[in-house]
């Protein structure tokens, strides 16, 4: 099911009921269709502006990532040209001596926080209801938690999944050593 991100309203400019007392119908409907309008346009150059400045912030993002990777780089390409291969040899027991590079997972964090979400989202969570008053249900609960963490806090979520996936990639480590030892993967 698609999520409305804006909503440009009012959505029927023209169905509102005339008022009783009222001389002239198509003059009535006529002001009030045109007022509509623009409460319309007023509603669609507010979200066109939130959207400027979400693409704003983005592009502006993707180039400080793109200005940080360039940095990096360059970096990389002074260590290189500073190498002198005649001067920079290696033997073999020097090379056992060196600890093997790993690499290292990276948890991304703060990817649904309450400074990242869109404008648009955050007047959507502000119509929403209040969550139920599970807070009355702690007393009941063995293990001292608080309810109202399961229901509304996402970190909770993010922290579930962040431990399943944590537990995933030892398991196919595992299995990528077994296959090692066993000689079915090439190191």
């Amino acid at each position: 099911m698609p999520h409305i991100k804006r909503l440009i309203e009012p959505v029927l400019v023209s169905r509102q009921p005339v008022k009783p007392g009222v001389r002239d119908d198509l003059e009535c409907i006529t002001n009030s269709t045109l007022a509509n309008i623009i409460r319309e346009l007023s509603s669609l150059s507010r979200h066109a502006e939130d959207l400027f400045r979400e693409l704003s912030k983005e592009t502006s993002d993707v180039f400080n990532r793109g200005v940080n990777l360039q940095r990096r780089i360059e970096d990389v390409r002074d260590k290189v040209t500073q190498l002198n291969p005649n001067v920079d040899v290696l033997n073999l027991q020097d090379i056992h001596l060196q600890k093997p590079f790993k690499s290292s997972n990276k948890k991304e964090q703060g990817v649904l926080s309450k400074v990242t979400v869109p404008k648009a989202i955050v007047e959507w969570y502000e119509r929403c209801d209040a969550p139920p008053a599970l807070d009355k249900l702690d007393r009941f609960r063995e293990d001292g938690k608080s309810s109202m963490k399961f229901y509304t806090d996402p970190s909770y979520f993010a922290e579930l999944w962040a431990i399943e996936m944590g537990k995933q990639i030892q398991e196919n480590k595992k299995l990528h050593d077994q296959k090692r030892k066993r000689g079915e993967v090439s190191a």
